[in-house]
């Protein structure tokens, strides 16, 4: 499904330079994209968490001023890792050259964002967005909530 999704969102994969992700996530699914569409062509590269809590590109992966970017990740909600992912692009290329990644978009495995929201229209308009599955994060006010209402203090897992 996440692959038939990727298709016909109109990414056109033969013109990919790189798929790009979050580590760990993404990564299993970049080189399952890779192997299942017969992209020898196209290099893997994935960010990560560096020393000072932001997302890096390290490794030695290098970047290509013309290179078309993918960005992939299995679960998005709040596009926080996205959003991290492609400033660590632009670092990566400013420390390089001076010029910016060349994204053409966003996919993802599942989508759990508000049901309200479109993803990801509300920070980065120009870039296409597919998902093989989405589930709608519920939120509840404290009326709604059954643990808030028998007093049990909510606590981040």
């Amino acid at each position: 499904l996440f692959l038939k999704k990727i298709k016909s969102a109109g990414f056109h994969l033969n013109e990919i330079d790189a798929l790009i992700g979050p580590a760990m996530g993404a990564v299993p699914l970049m080189y399952t994209l890779q192997h299942f569409f017969e992209l020898e062509h196209v290099r893997v590269m994935y960010t990560e968490c560096g020393d000072n809590g932001e997302y890096v590109l390290n490794r030695g992966f290098r970047l290509d001023s013309d290179m078309r970017i993918l960005i992939i990740d299995d679960v998005v909600s709040t596009f926080r890792t996205i959003r991290s992912t492609i400033q660590a692009l632009h670092i990566a290329c400013g420390k390089q050259t001076g010029w910016e990644a060349m994204v053409v978009g966003i996919a993802a495995l599942i989508d759990r964002t508000p049901a309200d929201r479109k993803p990801p229209e509300w920070f980065a308009p120009a870039l296409k967005f597919t998902a093989g599955l989405r589930i709608p994060e519920e939120a509840y006010t404290p009326e709604e909530c059954d643990p808030c209402r028998k007093g049990i203090p909510l606590v981040k897992a």
